[in-house]
């Protein structure tokens, strides 16, 4: 078999899997939603949040490929004390904004889609209280044997129900690097970052297939 074949046939196979992970139940459907905008800590804290941009986003995007999806990683420092949220927007033009404050990825997914999900994940949650099984699928053996995840909050759960928002503690707070976005010279790069971004609303299959040849 000739190098270019192996090379089509390799990401044929990497576009199949991600397709599959994308594709696998409870399907992310979301009814009335126009956007979600999330927001938190570009490192070193809100692990559940930033799990959650990482392994539920995508799904969503692909399940809502018109929905408008905005993503704010911000600065922030351990005497910065801001919640992680999610504020979902509908398109009547209300909207309702999800604590994240504290909590595991699949604990935020199972808030937005009770608080926005199709039939579809009605349909699932159902289906799944009727057999007794997880909402969701148990880690792969690779997933279980990673590092664990830690979330030990570190300051107690009422005054972490407390904590301002982002924006809110920007403007309360507006020299601290989480508003003006400058890092000190003496803090590591490793321990504050900044980045804003949208997750664009191309059709799905058109995102899956760059994804696979990245």
């Amino acid at each position: 078999m000739s190098a270019p074949v192996r090379a089509v046939l390799k990401e044929g196979t990497k576009l199949s899997q991600l397709v599959a992970c994308l594709d696998a139940k409870p399907r992310l459907g979301l009814a009335g939603v126009k956007s979600l905008k999330l927001s938190y800590a570009f490192r070193n804290d809100h692990f559940g949040a930033r799990h959650f941009a990482k392994e539920d986003l995508p799904r969503i995007r692909w399940a809502n490929p018109n929905l408008d999806i905005q993503v704010e990683r911000a600065h922030k420092t351990a005497s910065d004390q801001w919640r992680p949220e999610l504020v979902v927007g509908f398109a009547d033009g209300k909207s309702t904004t999800l604590n994240l404050q504290d909590k595991f990825s699949k604990t935020i997914l199972s808030e937005l889609m009770d608080t926005a999900g199709d039939k579809s994940w009605k349909d699932y949650k159902a289906l799944k209280a009727a057999s007794g099984e997880p909402l969701f699928p148990a880690p792969s053996p690779d997933a279980s044997s990673a590092k664990p995840l830690n979330l030990k909050p570190k300051i107690p759960a009422a005054e972490a129900q407390k904590l301002p928002s982002l924006q809110s503690f920007r403007e309360l707070n507006p020299g601290s690097v989480s508003a003006t976005g400058k890092v000190p010279s003496s803090t590591s790069s490793k321990d504050a970052g900044a980045t804003a971004n949208s997750i664009p609303a191309e059709p799905a299959k058109t995102q899956a297939a760059a994804a696979a040849t990245s």
